[in-house]
């Protein structure tokens, strides 16, 4: 009780508020926060992962305690509610349009409390919003706000959101949470996401309100921080730049999820975070709807590289050595059960995506059984790396 008392006295509201609306409201995040942490963590545990840098203790409260993402938790099975308010009709009126408009963004915290924020919204992606009913988004809070209300910087977020209005597309947007959730349950080193309902209200009047499900993806300057490094934007990086072991790990679940839409040399649909102490750059995949896991009824197969299906598997990743590869896919195997478990644990799958996940890992796993198929599709020099379902 000593310990959970001084995390309580710890979290105690500053006495330089300007106001007691600001007072209470940083202990509301607080408290937040530590029973978020409690409910979300501590059932599980966190375990160290391969080459994942430590965050400097100077930033271990800002970034690890009390960034607005933590307030979010990592539950599966209930999705945060959310609203965003704006023009809708300017919003969706130029699909060109690459400008931030006004928004408000409100959270109903774990206590049914509502908290409002001043935000930003904007169109983001390439083919979605030129394809879909209604596009992906991108969120940009006030960093102000978030320094009032006790939190870290961290203030931009995109938010998928469904494609059409139809159940189909919902399973659609659960299938890529479901693959953000899985690479997570593999590696520390990767995006973290949140399952949304959100509420859009019109205030232009051009639209009704309505509801529908997505999910939130955090920034990679959070998860930067995380990791102790920084992100940086750069193509063509040679291939003794990145983390051999990491960039195994990324290009093996590419392979895993049969996904073909990604790129290390472009730096397509990758985002690179330098560590602290090495010159090596770790790939942080992330844009998954492309692939055969998420089997999006717009998403078509690469005829460039000989795809005839979605779930057809191509390796896109440079081979790696027998060391590396041996390493990585033990990883793999020790990680089994947990990913069955991710899907099962998704409430909202109906039967059959939860049936074609699960297909989809067994099927990866029996290419892993087979040691002579591992050795010529990630050790070997040679050409292709095509295996269909």
């Amino acid at each position: 009780m000593n310990i959970v008392q001084n995390l309580l006295n710890s979290m105690q509201p500053t006495r330089n508020r300007s106001t007691t609306t600001r007072l209470s409201f940083g202990l509301m995040v607080n408290v937040w926060i530590f029973t978020t942490a409690l409910a979300t963590w501590l059932p599980t545990g966190l375990s160290a992962q391969p080459n994942c840098q430590t965050v400097p203790a100077s930033e271990v409260q800002e970034v690890t305690s009390r960034s607005l993402f933590d307030l979010f938790g990592q539950s599966h099975a209930e999705p945060l509610r959310i609203g965003l308010m704006t023009d809708l009709g300017a919003l969706l009126s130029d699909r060109r349009n690459d400008e931030y408009q006004p928004a408000s963004l409100s959270l109903t915290d774990p206590f049914g409390s509502v908290t409002n924020w001043k935000a930003r919204v904007k169109m983001r992606g390439r083919f979605r919003r030129m394809n879909c009913d209604f596009p992906p988004l991108k969120l940009d809070l006030d960093k102000d706000d978030l320094r009032a209300a006790g939190l870290a910087p961290f203030d931009q977020f995109k938010l998928v959101t469904h494609c059409l209005d139809d159940e189909t597309s919902r399973q659609v947007v659960l299938r890529e949470y479901l693959a953000y959730a899985m690479y997570r349950a593999l590696t520390g080193q990767s995006l973290r996401t949140r399952l949304v309902e959100v509420r859009y209200t019109d205030v232009s009047g051009t639209y009704d309100g309505f509801t529908r499900l997505g999910f939130l993806i955090e920034d990679i300057d959070e998860l930067a921080a995380r990791l102790g490094g920084e992100e940086f934007e750069i193509m063509n990086l040679p291939d003794d730049s990145f983390d051999p072991y990491q960039r195994m790990m990324q290009s093996l679940f590419q392979f895993m999820v049969a996904n073909t839409d990604w790129d290390l040399v472009m730096a397509r649909n990758v985002k690179f975070i330098k560590q602290p102490f090495s010159e090596e750059v770790l790939a942080i995949p992330y844009d998954f709807d492309f692939s055969g896991l998420v089997n999006a009824p717009y998403a078509i197969p690469d005829p460039n590289i000989g795809l005839t299906s979605l779930t057809d598997r191509v390796f896109k990743g440079p081979r790696e050595t027998e060391a590396v590869v041996r390493a990585t896919v033990a990883h793999y195997q020790s990680k089994k059960s947990d990913l069955l478990r991710v899907i099962d644990e998704l409430e909202s799958l109906d039967r059959e995506s939860r049936s074609h996940a699960r297909q989809m890992i067994q099927s990866f796993y029996r290419i892993l059984e087979n040691e002579t198929l591992v050795k010529r599709l990630f050790v070997s020099p040679d050409e292709g790396g095509r295996v269909d379902n």
